[in-house]
């Protein structure tokens, strides 16, 4: 038994409580950055009246990579169709060379 009368068992399980919740918030966090910017590309989208398909729409909902988002994004602004968005980063995805 520690100083207190705490047990060892006590502390570790505090110590991954704390730690399980410290980790909870940040996800909640992370969660909270991706539909925001889920959000700014479908208005920006909406907005430059380029129209998605169901299937895109539904890569956009379903995406959770911030820096595939941040892609679309910037693709977005420039891009004359959806297709352009979606197909340019996907083209640079195949390109990459294999490590």
């Amino acid at each position: 038994m520690k100083p207190g009368g705490r047990t060892v068992h006590a502390t570790i399980y505090d110590e991954a409580f704390a730690k399980g919740k410290l980790m909870g918030r940040l996800e909640a966090r992370l969660e909270g950055r991706l539909e925001g910017k889920l959000e700014l590309l479908l208005q920006l989208l909406d907005e430059r009246e380029l129209a998605l398909t169901e299937l895109q729409h539904q890569r956009v909902e379903a995406c959770t990579d911030e820096a595939r988002l941040h892609q679309w994004f910037d693709r977005a602004l420039t891009a004359s169709d959806a297709n352009e968005v979606f197909e340019a980063v996907d083209l640079e995805v195949r390109e990459r060379p294999e490590r």
